[in-house]
């Protein structure tokens, strides 16, 4: 907010949720707007999404994946792995406000 210069207005009307959906506030008329990752406010009936932040104050989370060097079951963990990263998942992904990417070993977008 303050890279858009408005946080000076939202300060005395922002409510801090600590943990949980921060849409239950906006579904039961707490709260009009409220902020968190598309995928946590998709989740919460009687709220309308609104849509993504601007591309240059968007913020992205990673999540990484891998099969310990001792599991029980190496191939199975191998075959859930490759189910999730495969592009037909990429649908059913979108659908609940996540993409799928693919990045280097260190966190890098290829």
């Amino acid at each position: 907010m303050e890279t858009l210069g408005i946080a000076p207005a939202l300060r005395a009307k922002t409510v801090l949720v600590p943990g949980g959906l921060v849409g239950l506030p906006v579904a039961n008329g707490q709260a009009f707007v409220g902020l968190q990752q598309m995928s946590e406010l998709l989740a919460v009936p009687g709220i309308r999404l609104a849509g993504p932040r601007p591309p240059d104050i968007q913020n992205y989370t990673v999540y990484a994946a891998g099969v310990g060097m001792t599991a029980s079951h190496p191939e199975a963990a191998k075959a859930l792995l490759a189910a999730l990263s495969d592009g037909a998942m990429a649908s059913i992904l979108a659908a609940q406000a996540w993409s799928l990417r693919r990045h280097d070993r260190f966190g890098h977008h290829r």
